[in-house]
C-alpha cells in the first residue's frame, strides 16, 4: 500500500513521524512525503518519496484551485493519508474530495475540545471545581467564536468551509461534526486523531473518542550534528539550554541565553551547552571569555540530554518528551503555540518547574535550577514517566491501526474518513 504523510515543514513536525514511517516501511508499504522538498530530503532516508505539496496554478481561482488540486492526488493512488493537524483545514476537505482514506495526527496534544482539559495554548490546570470547569468552558467558547468569525471574514477559510461540508455530504457523512472551536482551524470532529505522546503526559480527558495515543515516537538512533565534547567536563553538572529550532521567531531569546549563561557560570560546579541556532554567533561574542559555556547552531540533543543533570527549554512537546525519556527535569520558559499547556502538564505532573522568560534574571533562573537539581520529587516523577515512555510500543498499535482504517476504507469504496 502507498501511504503518505502530509506534514508542516519544520524539523519538530517531521521527526515525530519517522518512526511510525519506518514501522510501517517495514510491513511492505511505500511511503510518501508531501510537503517542502529541500527539508524533507536533508531528513528522510532515501527509500521514502518526496512530493512537494500540492498547489495549484496560478489564477484558477478557488474552484478551479480545488479541482485542480484533488485530480492531482488522486492521481497519486494513496491507500491512505496521514495529515499533520498543523496544516491549513482545506487539505482535509481535498483529501475527502479525492476520495482517499484519511488521518490526522498531532506533533503536540490532541487540539480538541474537552469539557476538563484547557486548550494547550493555555497554561491553565484541568478542571476540578466549578470556578476551573467555567474558566475551561470560557477558553474553549472563546476558540470557537474566534475561529466562527475567521471563516465568516476570510474569504480562504469561508470557501473551505463550504467545499468540507459539501464533501462531506456527498460521502453520506454528516454524521461527522465540524469542531468550530478545535485549535488552529475548524476541522471534522470524528476523523482518527493520532497524538505521537504517551497518553500518560496529558491531562486526564473527559472525551477521547477517535483520539489515539500512540506512544513517544522518540527516534533513538538517528543521525546527530557534531558536537565538542572534549569542552565537557564529567567533574561538573551540565545543563542544556535550547529554545527550539524556530528560536528566530521568540523576541526576548537573546536576552534570555545571556541570563541562562550568568545563571550557570555564577556556579563552579555547573557547565552549560546552548543550542543558539540563527543567534549562535552574537552570543559567542558575548560569551567568548567563558569556558564552562558552550554555544552550538545546532546540537546533538539526545547525546547531551544523556549527560545533563537539568534542562532549560521552551516546552515544545518533542524536547519535553526526550528530557523524559532521559530523566532530565525541566526548566520550562514557553513562548506560545502549545508550549504552555507543555509547561502546566510539566508542573502539574512534576518533572520540573516554569519561569517566564520574558522578564526572567539570572538570580531566578540559578535558584530555580538549583531547586530542581535537589528534587528527589521530580527525580521519582521522572523515573516514572521515563519508564512509562519506554514501555509504551506505540508504533506497533499505531500501524496496526492504520492498516485497519485504510483496508477498511478501500474494502468499501467510499472514500474519506473512517467511520468505526
Amino acid at each position: 500500500m502507498r501511504i503518505g504523510f502530509h506534514v508542516l515543514s519544520e524539523t519538530g513536525h517531521i521527526q515525530p513521524t519517522l518512526a511510525l514511517a519506518t514501522e510501517l516501511e517495514k510491513r511492505g508499504h511505500r511511503i510518501c512525503y508531501i510537503g517542502k522538498g529541500d527539508l524533507l530530503r536533508q531528513m528522510l532516508p532515501q527509500s521514502y518519496e518526496v512530493i512537494e505539496e500540492f498547489r495549484p496554478a496560478p489564477n484558477t481561482g478557488f474552484a478551479g484551485a480545488l479541482h485542480a488540486v484533488v485530480k492531482s492526488m488522486q492521481e497519486q493512488n494513496f491507500g491512505g493519508l496521514l495529515i499533520d493537524g498543523h496544516c491549513n483545514f482545506r487539505d482535509p476537505v481535498l483529501t475527502l474530495s479525492a476520495g482517499i482514506p484519511t488521518v490526522g495526527y498531532n506533533t503536540s496534544l490532541p487540539p480538541f475540545a474537552d469539557r476538563v482539559v484547557p486548550p494547550f495554548t493555555s497554561d491553565l490546570p484541568p478542571a476540578t471545581d466549578w470556578w476551573s470547569r467555567w474558566r475551561v468552558f470560557t477558553a474553549w467558547t472563546v476558540r470557537g467564536i474566534l475561529n466562527r468569525i475567521g471563516c465568516l471574514v476570510l474569504p480562504h477559510y469561508r470557501f473551505y468551509l463550504r467545499a468540507l461540508k459539501n464533501a462531506l455530504r456527498k460521502l453520506n457523512m454528516m454524521s461527522h461534526r465540524i469542531d468550530f472551536a478545535a485549535l488552529h482551524v475548524p476541522t471534522v470532529a470524528r476523523m482518527p486523531y493520532l497524538v505521537f505522546c504517551p497518553s500518560e503526559f496529558d491531562f486526564p480527558r473527559n472525551n477521547l473518542e477517535n483520539i489515539f495515543y500512540v506512544g513517544a515516537n522518540i527516534q533513538t538512533q538517528r543521525n546527530e550534528p557534531a558536537f565538542p565534547w572534549d569542552r565537557l567536563s564529567v567533574e561538573r553538572r551540565l545543563i542544556y539550554c535550547s529554545l527550539g529550532t524556530q528560536v528566530g521567531r521568540v523576541p526576548w531569546a537573546s536576552r534570555f541565553f545571556e541570563q541562562v549563561c550568568a545563571a550557570v557560570t555564577a556556579r563552579k560546579d555547573w557547565q552549560l551547552v546552548v543550542h543558539a541556532g540563527d543567534l549562535c554567533d552574537p552570543l559567542k561574542e558575548v560569551m567568548k571569555s567563558e569556558n564552562r559555556v558552550t554555544i552550538v547552531r545546532t546540537a546533538p540533543q539526545l547525546s547531551l540530554l544523556a549527560r545533563a543533570a537539568a534542562a532549560v527549554t521552551h516546552g515544545g512537546l518533542g524536547t519535553v518528551k526526550e528530557c523524559i525519556w532521559h530523566r532530565v527535569p525541566m526548566l520550562v520558559a514557553p513562548y506560545g503555540h502549545d508550549q504552555p499547556g507543555n509547561a502546566a502538564r510539566v508542573v502539574y505532573h512534576g518533572l520540573g518547574t516554569t519561569i517566564k522568560g520574558r522578564r526572567a534574571t539570572a538570580a531566578q533562573i540559578q535558584v530555580a535550577l538549583a531547586a530542581m537539581l535537589d528534587n528527589t520529587f521530580h527525580s521519582m516523577q521522572l523515573a516514572y514517566f521515563s519508564k512509562r515512555f519506554r514501555e509504551n510500543q506505540g508504533m506497533t498499535t499505531a500501524a496496526d491501526l492504520l492498516e485497519t482504517w485504510f483496508e477498511d476504507r478501500q474494502a468499501k469504496r467510499t472514500g474519506g474518513i473512517f467511520r468505526g
